[in-house]
């Protein structure tokens, strides 16, 4: 096994030793390309059964394994968001005229927190899975027996992915011998190959960050089996873990469960700890007894290592759905009117978002029409003027272009709203601002931005190129000054005076 796996990470090396080493031979010198091409086309072949062959080892040896290592484990209620429920009703104002002289560090001791954990690199997410070495017959029978093609909505949009008749099977009881049955069921289908391939390019194309990828595995299981959520749990899960991801199963004595561990932390939803790692409970809509056990397993499918990014590398692209939202703010006694063309599949993304760190919220970015159209209101203004005046315009904005209420009065439990959401619903509060303020001011400025969280509030702090008075944090050398985009017509530098001297802990994020 140990030598297969060798083999497959010098296949393209290997390859290529070999053909100049045909090329070098004198005994080829007469015909060198069709000889290196059989000798490359060989190897290759002979490389490919060997993928092949410890890729089905992985799944057999998987199976046998879930077959002896079932056990139970203790479910965990779900951590509280850092923000509880009584934040201010009123949005705060500061005084009129009002501008802070003063410099103060309002940070002597503050606690971090980091992208969590601070791990090495994250692995890459396996596109490609090798294919197999079949025999004459076999490739004949795949080509009388073509997958066929199944339609699904995907968030607004029109998805078409190979289906193929062997993926369906019973599930069995009990479960700790249904799940290996199934799982080996799934790997013997011939054509599961060119349906991940499918799901990786419709991936690509999207800009899915790792939920909207488990979001879309979810999506063709559910096509796949459409009438039991059990089954559609391990076909996730085993696209899932050939994906590299650290999913797991897990069940009780009606249910199987998703098991998903994540580089952030996840509010408000029960896990499981299991080798140091949280592994949060998704339940596919169905209700989770917070009291019972769940069993499952310790170790993981093959190498697949990988942990839930759930923050954003690109902007998604969901569809071309836009709605466009009228908004208004005063700087300087004149006011400035902002249409902006937002996308409503993205809000209806983020509502199937699991409640997770501000690292996350922080660090979003708009959709491009979105961030096109702010920017086209925006920058012409900015134009011409100090970083410090072009943070306070953007400050502005975001103070006084949206109505405030607390998520308890809006949506009656504590809701953290992406940018692009606050163009959708008629309030939103200090976390919301800060996302929003957070990606205009990275994006259009290219500053750095860093969160804030003191007792029942966030704000943020900017590091600016300038030197710049006021309220400010020192964070390993670096000068972060207090940027707060709740306080109404606060300038930047100034604090609210009950923070001040409050607690306050540091979100860093890229």
């Amino acid at each position: 096994m140990k030598i297969s796996l060798y083999i497959k990470k010098i296949s393209l090396a290997g390859a290529l030793i070999l053909c100049l080493g045909a090329l070098c031979n004198p005994l080829h010198a007469q015909d060198p390309d069709r000889d290196m091409k059989k000798k490359f086309d060989d190897f290759v072949k002979e490389i490919e059964g060997n993928i092949q062959s410890f890729r089905d080892s992985i799944d057999a040896d998987f199976a046998r394994f879930l077959r002896n290592s079932w056990e139970q484990f203790r479910v965990a209620p779900g951590q509280e968001s850092p923000l509880r429920p009584n934040k201010p009703t009123e949005q705060p104002t500061a005084p009129e005229n009002a501008k802070d002289n003063n410099s103060d560090n309002i940070g002597q001791n503050p606690r971090r927190i980091d992208p969590e954990p601070e791990v090495p690199p994250l692995p890459e997410r396996k596109k490609e899975l090798p294919e197999p070495d079949r025999s004459t017959e076999e490739k004949l029978s795949d080509m009388m027996n073509q997958p066929q093609t199944m339609s699904s909505s995907f968030y607004s949009s029109n998805i078409q992915f190979s289906y193929d008749p062997a993926y369906r099977y019973q599930l069995s009881r009990p479960y700790g011998d249904g799940i290996p049955q199934a799982w080996e069921q799934l790997a013997k289908a011939r054509h599961f190959n060119q349906l991940y391939r499918e799901v990786n390019i419709i991936a690509d194309a999207k800009q899915l960050n790792d939920w909207g990828y488990i979001q879309l595995a979810r999506s063709v299981a559910a096509n796949i089996f459409p009438n039991n959520i059990d089954q559609q749990v391990i076909f996730t899960c085993f696209i899932l873990n050939k994906s590299g991801y650290q999913a797991k199963m897990g069940y009780t004595n009606n249910s199987i469960f998703l098991l998903l561990p994540s580089y952030q932390q996840v509010f408000e939803k029960p896990y499981l700890t299991i080798e140091g790692n949280n592994f949060y409970i998704f339940p596919f809509g169905r209700n989770l007894d917070r009291n019972q056990s769940i069993i499952t397993y310790k170790g993981q499918y093959g190498n697949s290592t990988r942990l839930v990014d759930f923050t954003f590398k690109k902007p998604l692209r969901l569809s071309n759905k836009t709605l466009n939202k009228r908004l208004s703010f005063e700087y300087n006694y004149q006011v400035h009117q902002i249409s902006v063309n937002y996308n409503p599949t993205l809000v209806e993304f983020y509502q199937d978002m699991p409640h997770v760190d501000f690292e996350v919220t922080l660090s979003s970015p708009l959709s491009e029409p979105a961030y096109a159209s702010i920017s086209r209101a925006l920058l012409p203004l900015l134009q011409g003027k100090s970083e410090r005046e072009k943070v306070n315009i953007i400050l502005r904005f975001v103070q006084k272009a949206f109505a405030y209420k607390t998520d308890q009065d809006q949506f009656g439990v504590e809701k953290y709203l992406y940018p692009e959401e606050l163009f959708h619903f008629p309030y939103s509060d200090c976390e919301d601002r800060s996302a929003l303020f957070s990606t205009l001011v990275r994006n259009m400025l290219g500053l750095e931005v860093i969160g804030l969280i003191f007792p029942n509030h966030l704000a943020t702090a900017v590091r600016f190129n300038e030197n710049i008075g006021g309220d400010f944090l020192d964070h390993q050398g670096k000068r972060y000054v207090i940027c707060d985009p709740t306080y109404i017509g606060a300038d930047v530098g100034m604090c609210m005076p009950r923070f001040k001297n409050a607690e306050v802990t540091l979100v860093i994020y890229d």
